[in-house]
Formats: C-alpha cells, structure tokens, sequence
C-alpha cells in the first residue's frame, strides 16, 4: 500500500470516529442539543399567584429588570460604595474560579478582597453579612405564606466573572439575583438526576467536566433536554428545588441568592393582606438555620418515610470528602439529641407539628459546631486583612462598560466557546417563537 493511500485510510479512520462521537461529546455542557428557554416576566406576580405558577409546578422563571429600581441596584455595582459601607466586614473566598467542592477557603476582610479580586482568581461565596442585609430587600411576593419563616440561607457570588460551578443541586428554593455582570444556567428536571449519573445520589454534585463532557462516561446526558436561563444585571431568577444546574458568570459579577425550605404555603395568610408590588427590607425576617437540619435528614427519608442513622451517616461522609465528616457515634447522639431514644431510627412524622423542639434543632448545631472546632484545633486563622503582595489597582467608581460580554443569547442553538449561542433565533421558553424587544437586553 503507497503512503499516500494509507494517509488517506487514515484520514477516514479519524473521520469515522469522530461522527461516532456521541452528541455533545468533550464540548461544554449543553452543547449536545438546542435548550429549551426558561419562562420570563417582566411583571409583579402576586404571592398565591406566584406560588400556583411557579413554587407549587416546580417551575424556574426569570424576573427581568425587577431589581433596576432599588437602592442596592444603584449602589452595589460601585466598588467604593462597597469599600465604605462594608469594607471592615469579615467574608468568605475561594481561590479557583472553577468550582472545586473539596477546596477550602479563606477569610478576607472586603476591603482587602476588592483590593484583589480584579488581578487575581479570587471569589467571593458565603453568608451575606447582617451589615449588607440592612440594605437587602426581597420582593413582595414573598413576604407572606410563610416563605419568611423558613429562611436558611442568604449569599453573596462577587468575582471578576469566568466563574464556573459544578454540576449539582440545591435543596432549597432559590430566589437568585444579578447586582451586575450576567450569569447563565444550564439547567435540567430534578427526574434526571439519576440517569445523569449515580454519584448525585450521595454528593449532591455530579464529577463532570463542564468545560468538556464525556459522553461515553455519561451516556444519558445526550438524549435528555436541558433549560438556559441568561439572568442580566437587575434580573432574578426562581430557581425551584432540586433543579440541577450548572452557572457561569460574564463581567464583574455580583449576585445573591436567598434560600428558604417550602414547607407548607399559608394561602389565608397571603389572602389577608393586601399585595403591593415592590421589595421589602429582608433584616425584617430571621434566618432559620435550625431549618438545615431538618430538610437534610427528611432527604434521606426511604420510601417508607424511616430515616436512618447509617444513611445519615454515609450521606454527610460522601459530602465531607476532605475528612470532616462525623463519625458514626457522633451521628448517633445527633438523633438522639432530636429524639431521645429512637435507637437511631426517626420518621417523616417526627418532624411534624411540634415533637422535635426548636430548641432539640439548636443543640444538634451546637453539637455539631463543637465537634467541628475540636477537629480543626480551634484556632482558626485571623482574616486576611494585609495588603496583597502585588500593586493593586485603585478602585474604580463606576460600573466597567459591557461592550466585552456577548449579546443576550434569543438562540435554541447550542452556545458557542463562550456559552453562547452563534445565531440569533427568536424563542419562547416552550421553544416557540414570540415577541422580544432587543431594548430589554442593553445592560
């Protein structure tokens, strides 16, 4: 056989594999098939009307511009503003803009992190601080049926942008708004969560390589659909419980989530009061972190509502991988700290009206806090409040132009290498053509 003739069996070989490939097959994730468009509205909805369409259906939908009148929309894109209000405040960072669950962070005072965040990888992820929930609000469609009373989390996302979380899932419901920058959500139903891959099960995440996903390690990925969600600066998006997803961040990027637990939704409560659109200062309402506790054992309930010692142990082993996990004792005093004798077996049930206390929730956090300081020594290491090792640039006082971000994506085409579409088609969140105003997506 001449050279030229095994060159071009070759060249064949090569091609063959490659249409072989499965969709989507070491490209980013989403790249497998055109997605279908989260649902978006402009307007106010009232708080039963929210819940119906949208809490109640598991259901994501995009607030456009909701966020474009408040003060903290006005202030917080500015980092002087930051710097003045907040800066003597105690956050939380990561160093690695692409997600890594068993990395660790530091602290920082916010003055030193504006000082760097713009030279370096740095990201700013963790509670707000009761200083900037003074200046937080949240809507009004909120503020009764009992979404106050199950607050678990408020957070700040602050970076450069080119962030990139993991794959996973929250178990919580997420109201998750952009201060500045744009953020996208590649997004997929909670049923999907198996047949995406088994290690969901126990982590919460999956170990997928959002920049390059291997198809033939996960197969299913390349026949299930998937949502985008592109949340601009003074947008917010609902993002229901359990949706698994995956976000990426453009520009300087300044976003905070708030998390509550949907119990129950109290219907009169909300038919009492007269619905007013606008937002309310959110240091009115209390964080229930004795809520954590509970909804994580309820989601490790087996079918016969039981829940188990074993099972809570090995779920929060596989979510502490860097060894802070409890031991199996540990675990053990735990339920018996929330139910006295229950030989390391609770129910649905239990957690019910009254049985378990607030106050049996608030001893297992300090239990678990104690255990948690004697495993790291105590000691935990000051802020980083020295000045950087490099020349930091000054501050700057105003939001930086978008002309570098991409165009706000209207296209059911896969994205680009920038996770954006390449053609401009009009479509709906069920995948239909509609009516959009290209003034609604200037920055």
């Amino acid at each position: 056989m001449s050279i030229l003739s095994s060159s071009l069996l070759l060249s064949v070989c090569i091609l063959c594999v490659i249409c072989d490939d499965p969709p989507g097959h070491m490209q980013p994730l989403g790249s497998h098939m055109p997605p279908l468009l989260v649902e978006e509205t402009t307007k106010f909805p009232d708080p039963i009307t929210f819940y119906d369409d949208y809490v109640y259906r598991n259901s994501p939908v995009i607030f456009r511009g909701i966020m474009k009148e408040t003060e903290v929309f006005a202030n917080w894109r500015y980092d002087s503003y930051l710097r003045e209000r907040f800066g003597h405040e105690e956050i939380g960072a990561e160093n690695g803009k692409k997600e890594n669950r068993t990395a660790t962070g530091e602290l920082f005072k916010f003055s030193a992190f504006l000082d760097r965040y713009n030279t370096s990888d740095i990201y700013m992820v963790g509670d707000m601080p009761l200083s900037m929930q003074e200046e937080w609000s949240i809507p009004s469609f909120l503020i009764c049926g009992g979404y106050t009373e199950n607050l678990a989390f408020i957070n700040v996302w602050f970076s450069s942008g080119g962030t990139k979380s993991v794959l996973h899932t929250d178990s919580m419901e997420n109201f998750h708004c952009v201060v500045s920058g744009r953020k996208v959500f590649v997004m997929f139903e909670p049923h999907y969560s198996e047949a995406i891959g088994p290690e969901h099960k126990n982590l919460g995440y999956y170990h997928i390589d959002v920049d390059a996903v291997d198809m033939i390690k996960y197969p299913n990925i390349s026949s299930i659909p998937w949502y985008k969600a592109v949340v601009n600066e003074g947008d917010c998006l609902y993002l229901p419980y359990l949706w698994i997803h995956h976000v990426d961040s453009y520009g300087r990027n300044m976003a905070v989530n708030v998390w509550w637990i949907q119990f129950e939704f109290d219907r009169e409560d909300c038919q009492s009061m007269e619905h007013r659109p606008g937002f309310a200062p959110i240091n009115q309402f209390s964080i229930s972190h004795e809520l954590q506790v509970k909804h994580f054992l309820l989601e490790l309930k087996r079918p016969d509502g039981s829940i188990h010692v074993e099972d809570v142990y090995e779920a929060q082993k596989n979510r502490n991988p860097t060894g802070d996990a409890l031991s199996l004792d540990n675990v053990k005093t735990l339920f018996d700290k929330l139910i006295p004798g229950c030989n390391g077996v609770l129910h649905e049930s239990d957690f019910r009206g009254d049985r378990i206390k607030i106050d049996n929730y608030r001893d297992v956090l300090q239990y678990v806090s104690r255990l948690m300081e004697e495993a790291d020594g105590i000691n935990r290491p000051p802020p980083n409040d020295a000045p950087p090792s490099f020349d930091a640039p000054p501050p700057f006082d105003a939001p930086p132009p978008h002309d570098n971000l991409p165009p706000y994506p209207h296209s059911n085409y896969p994205p680009n290498e920038e996770g954006f579409p390449n053609d401009e088609v009009e479509g709906g969140g069920d995948g239909h053509p509609h009516q959009h105003s290209h003034a609604q997506d200037e920055l």
